[in-house]
């Protein structure tokens, strides 16, 4: 385990930094008590999340099913501020049985029993919210109240995950450029509806350990960060 750390994991965005951490989060015990949350969607979700990335980490078998659950899993866990310590989503929580259901795809990954058919599926969506006596189709994995941006994982080999909101209803782009200022791509350009997360993917195909920025303009207003991609060996 230590060696997969080392290498930076995290759920959702609490970062796992060292084995006895690990061996708690895989226990379903809160960092700073000692107590067992077993009870707890966000722990049992939290443990099967850290157990796949572990396994990913030492090569194990690609399956789609299993990765689309895992990011879905990251959103989750950002969306209601996991780290480890605390209490989460108990059984009247909104949000404990899509938990569960994550957590029920990640276990069957890393016990092995997903099938080629399994892993050409794509793991459920967050469930509607009753708006008015009706159920939206979608919708949005959390909201803010300012603008916020997120690329996991940083470094990364294969996809890179981006996650962006803006504070109120705007206009939005997200490029990428290169290390010599060309642009390569740009991922995302329309309007956003404020406090509303959107989420991108990013499929490079670049030279091993290129660097490569992101701009993110929302309202006139352009951040710029660093992306770094390591071709997987």
């Amino acid at each position: 385990m230590e060696d997969a750390l080392a290498k930076g994991i995290t759920l959702g965005t609490f970062p796992v930094t060292t084995c006895p951490i690990g061996v708690n989060i895989l226990n379903q015990v809160d960092i700073n008590t000692g107590k067992k949350n077993a009870s707890d969607a966000a722990y049992t979700l939290a443990m099967h999340l850290l157990a796949f990335k572990l396994n990913q980490t030492a090569g194990a078998y690609e399956c789609g099913y299993a990765k689309d659950a895992a990011m879905k899993a990251d959103i989750l866990l950002t969306s209601i501020k996991y780290n480890a310590t605390g209490i989460y989503l108990n059984s009247k929580a909104s949000l404990y049985s899509y938990a569960l259901s994550l957590a029920t795809i990640l276990d069957k990954y890393n016990n092995n029993t997903l099938s080629t058919t399994d892993c050409a599926k794509l793991a459920p969506i967050q469930p509607a919210q009753k708006k008015s006596a009706e159920i939206a189709s979608v919708v949005t994995p959390t909201t803010t109240d300012e603008s916020t941006f997120r690329a996991y994982p940083n470094p990364f080999t294969e996809q890179l995950n981006i996650e962006f909101s803006a504070a109120t209803d705007t206009q939005a782009k997200l490029e990428i450029y290169n290390i010599v200022g060309s642009k390569l791509e740009t991922l995302f350009n329309g309007p956003v509806n404020g406090g509303e997360l959107y989420t991108v993917q990013y499929l490079p195909k670049l030279i091993s350990s290129q660097i490569v920025f992101y701009h993110l303009t929302i309202n006139g207003k352009t951040q710029v960060g660093k992306l770094i991609y390591n071709e997987r060996k």
